[in-house]
């Protein structure tokens, strides 16, 4: 008994963590409308006057009571579910009240528009429509409307919603007006990582990519692509991802050669089976004059000169500094009084590191 308690309780914890994973995107309004006449016989005038609330309405009137209305079909939403997201609940509102003496409007019929398709359950509700124009709730944040439901339906400029009232009443010619209908969709990112920024950065050695994720789900590599035309890409790094981890993971990696101007990047993402995902594009403006220095005659004998801008170091082989200078245009070097070897020279500009291998030798070659 109380191992089945525990699992109960596990499930009950389960639940509520996937319900707090569920997004809210919305309310959003429509942006098209129709009179659809697949039911009632009273036509919605001017549809358009839904899209906003500004108490100017959409209506339809009694001229026999108890007639149906058409369906008030509103669309183009324009929703932007990310890819692969699981649809968790639609929420509708309506801003609507009735007008005329001794009138009982109700709904009639509301229901979901999926591919341009009315479908799904009937959300109809028997309450009188009020005197004064209010919002009215139908769905839930995990009601899918007796539908199944993808990102891209949601998308969809078809994706919406119709409503036809009954126009009811003892006398007075009711009418039933809407102001306003917006629509709240709640979802849950099934992608493999959730990231929380992508950028590109300045920096000495070149362009800097920095990223950050707050979750891993079966995450194997993270790959980074360049473009200098936002369509063909390489591959500049890859770095091991994090497998499956809740903690949030910092990444940067740096693209020692970028393109002379303008650079796209983007994030690829593997997962442990081998299906890809991609981020959107950032761009890096970084301009890095200074794209090589000279250093002459090399081997040399004992003096050397620099030609760029910058600042120079010159390194032994254990890493120890035994020269610095900052320079503009050229600059000569007195290295007779230095051991004969091998030295690393680097470079410094404001946005980029550049290294040369210098030999300093007993004799000129």
């Amino acid at each position: 008994m109380k191992t089945k308690l525990s699992i109960l309780f596990l499930f009950l914890v389960y639940t509520q963590l996937l319900k707090g994973q569920c997004i809210a995107v919305g309310p959003i309004n429509g942006s098209t409308t129709a009179n659809n006449v697949s039911v009632g016989t009273i036509a919605w005038t001017n549809p358009d006057n839904a899209l906003v609330s500004d108490n100017i309405y959409s209506s339809a009137s009694a001229l026999v009571l108890g007639n149906n209305t058409n369906y008030l079909v509103v669309q183009g939403f324009g929703f932007s579910i990310p890819v692969a997201s699981s649809i968790c609940g639609i929420v509708v509102e309506f801003q609507k009240n009735e007008i005329g003496f001794l009138g009982n409007v109700t709904d009639n019929s509301v229901k979901i528009v999926k591919a341009g398709s009315i479908v799904g359950n009937e959300k109809a509700s028997g309450t009188t429509w009020p005197a004064a124009e209010a919002y009215y709730t139908y769905g839930a944040s995990n009601d899918l409307w007796g539908s199944t439901w993808i990102y891209s339906d949601i998308n969809s400029a078809s994706f919406g919603v119709t409503i036809s009232a009954n126009l009811g009443g003892v006398s007075g010619l009711p009418s039933a007006q809407i102001d306003h209908v917006r629509i709240t969709v709640y979802y849950v990112s099934t992608l493999p990582i959730e990231l929380l920024y992508l950028k590109a950065e300045c920096a000495i050695q070149g362009n800097q990519i920095n990223w950050a994720t707050a979750t891993q789900t079966n995450n194997q590599y993270f790959t980074i692509e360049r473009s200098n035309n936002a369509i063909d890409f390489e591959t500049i790094d890859s770095i091991i991802g994090a497998g499956t981890n809740n903690q949030t993971i910092q990444y940067s990696i740096i693209d020692s050669k970028p393109t002379s101007s303008l650079s796209y990047y983007r994030l690829k993402q593997t997962d442990v089976s081998g299906q890809s995902t991609y981020s959107k594009l950032i761009e890096s403006t970084c301009i890095y004059n200074a794209v090589d220095f000279i250093l002459y005659p090399n081997p040399t004998v004992e003096k050397m000169v620099i030609k760029g801008s910058g600042k120079v170091s010159i390194y032994n082989m254990l890493g120890e500094i035994i020269y610095a200078s900052n320079v503009i245009n050229n600059i000569e070097i007195d290295l007779s009084k230095y051991v004969k070897g091998p030295y690393n020279v680097v470079f410094d500009t404001p946005y980029r590191r550049l290294t040369k291998k210098l030999v300093l030798s007993d004799f000129d070659r």
